[in-house]
């Protein structure tokens, strides 16, 4: 996932409270107003550890949901790509 300062906000959320759900440890609540890494790690390691779970937790299915739709949009490139040299060497 790429974040931008437009939806960094939102993401950082749902990392945090999905990691919760896989790591409930107890860490002070997410805080919008400190994004900063320094203040990040600062909150913790346990508080560190559940954004990576709730990355991973999200990473994951978003990897194969996106390597199948990517494959499959490259197949049918190639796919009508051939078809286009073909009908050329065919019209020639």
């Amino acid at each position: 996932m790429i974040s931008n300062p437009f939806n960094v906000i939102p993401f950082y959320t749902m990392l945090y409270l999905v990691g919760r759900v896989f790591l409930p440890l107890e860490v002070p609540a997410f805080d919008p107003k400190h994004l900063e890494m320094r203040e990040l790690i600062a909150t913790g390691w346990d508080f560190f550890a559940i954004m990576c779970v709730g990355g991973v937790v999200l990473g994951i299915p978003s990897f194969f949901a996106s390597y199948f739709l990517t494959r499959k949009g490259i197949i049918a490139y190639r796919h009508r790509k051939a078809l286009r040299l073909l009908h050329r060497r065919k019209t020639r």
